[in-house]
């Protein structure tokens, strides 16, 4: 198994060393609930430093912002 354009494989091996124990542990009660948030709201999971990089890769703010309409913007 080697690298393609969406995935670099060496980084992935230093995260996790034994892959079966970790797709065989599963996956936490919290950390479903955090992937089925961010996936309700479609904006990324990760800390404050990924998501600032994601934003200046895409041009676009993806952290949540206040709700509601911004001062100075008028109603036409």
């Amino acid at each position: 198994m080697g690298a393609d354009d969406l995935v670099q494989v060496k980084p992935l091996l230093e995260m996790i060393r034994n892959w079966k124990d970790f797709v065989l542990n599963g996956v936490s009660e919290e950390e479903i609930a955090s992937l089925r948030r961010h996936a309700q709201t479609g904006r990324p999971l990760g800390d404050d430093g990924f998501v600032g990089r994601l934003e200046k890769l895409l041009g676009r703010i993806l952290q949540r912002q206040r709700p509601g309409r911004k001062k100075g913007l008028k109603q036409k």
